[in-house]
């Protein structure tokens, strides 16, 4: 399911976005398993008559996986790290790094990011090929555990960033450069 308030054909930097899936995962040999998730992103514009015009959001998304992490097929799993939650941690990490493996791979997520987004080159047709590039600043924070009710406060990943978006046939591709207190 999804309510969208943005108009995004004419200002999509403004309004909400709700999104709730329901995913059932049926198994010939293993374990069934369910994923729910919960995700909810607001979007503010500000300093409307000045030549940057930025656009600040946050998202935040809960993500759930039934039955525990133990009996769950490795296929289930949830990484905190990478390009989906928290920038700047990569999704496998180091076999020696301990410390964060714990945090980054499980099954139950809480997530919240906020970016402020702003445009370089605004989005045009060149030659025939609609071309746009925006600039992003973000921070993300993600928290992790293997069992529902499990979350500890105290363990939490955080990273902050950079990043350029570059529509392309109405089409967006990100790049993003985190950084990490670890």
């Amino acid at each position: 399911y999804k309510y969208d308030t943005r108009d995004i054909f004419i200002d999509p930097t403004n309004g909400q976005e709700f999104t709730f899936k329901l995913k059932y995962y049926y198994s010939i040999t293993g374990q069934d398993y369910q994923k729910i998730s919960f995700s909810y992103k607001k979007y503010y514009s500000f300093l409307q008559n000045s030549w940057v015009q930025p656009v600040f959001s946050h998202k935040s998304v809960y993500l759930m996986t039934f039955p525990e992490y133990d009996l769950l097929p490795f296929i289930a799993y949830e990484y905190l790290g990478g390009k989906r939650f928290v920038r700047g941690y990569s999704s496998i990490p180091n076999d020696n790094d301990n410390s964060v493996i714990d945090m980054i791979e499980s099954s139950n997520i809480l997530f919240h990011s906020m970016e402020v987004q702003s445009t370089l080159l605004e989005k045009r047709e060149y030659y025939s090929i609609e071309l746009g590039l925006d600039w992003v600043v973000f921070l993300d924070l993600g928290l992790s555990c293997r069992n529902q009710h499990d979350f500890v406060w105290d363990d939490y990943l955080i990273s902050y960033g950079l990043g350029i978006r570059f529509f392309l046939l109405g089409t967006e591709l990100a790049i993003d450069v985190g950084f990490n207190p670890y």
